[in-house]
């Protein structure tokens, strides 16, 4: 009995596939490659933290990991056009809050891992200071560029955030 939300994919030749989870019955696709082959979200790991995903034909849905020990939750949102990159949103521990947590842009990568924009940025030569990210929602289609949001201030009675656009070194 299979019960909660599931990831599925679609084609031509094999209709609907579920596309599993990381070891809970929930999980959900974000975002999809040009190629339809590899497929971003998250799921709900066996001990009930939401974790971001990248699941691709060959290998089934793998996690992304954790931005750091304190991360409770991750969600990827986009990937790039050959689905090498994924961009998400993290969101980190802070003191005794532990849900939602404050939130951080992340990419992913096979070579480098899950690291935060502000990181990626860093190995790219540009001078940030952490924080300064709150989202990632959005790459291009070789994953050089990363779109989101700034953290939110105070401006007046409402909250504004700010979106950035960051080109660094390298491709996904």
């Amino acid at each position: 009995d299979i019960t909660g939300n599931r990831a599925y994919r679609w084609s031509d030749a094999g209709g609907f596939q579920d596309l599993g989870s990381l070891g809970s019955n929930n999980s959900s696709g974000l975002g999809i490659s040009a190629d339809g082959n590899v497929i971003v979200g998250s799921s709900y790991d066996g001990a009930g933290r939401l974790r971001a995903m990248r699941w691709t034909s060959e290998g089934g849905m793998q996690s992304l990991g954790q931005l750091d020990d304190d991360e409770v939750s991750a969600s990827a949102y986009a990937t790039s056009g050959d689905g090498a990159l994924a961009v998400g949103i993290g969101h980190v521990l802070v003191g005794d809050i532990a849900d939602p947590g404050l939130p951080s842009g992340f990419r992913w990568d096979e070579t480098t891992g899950l690291v935060s924009v502000e990181e990626w940025l860093r190995q790219s030569g540009v001078t940030i200071s952490d924080g300064s990210t709150y989202t990632a929602r959005a790459t291009n289609c070789d994953g050089s560029v990363v779109v989101g949001s700034t953290f939110p201030v105070r401006a007046g009675p409402f909250l504004r955030s700010d979106l950035y656009i960051a080109r660094g070194n390298g491709t996904g």
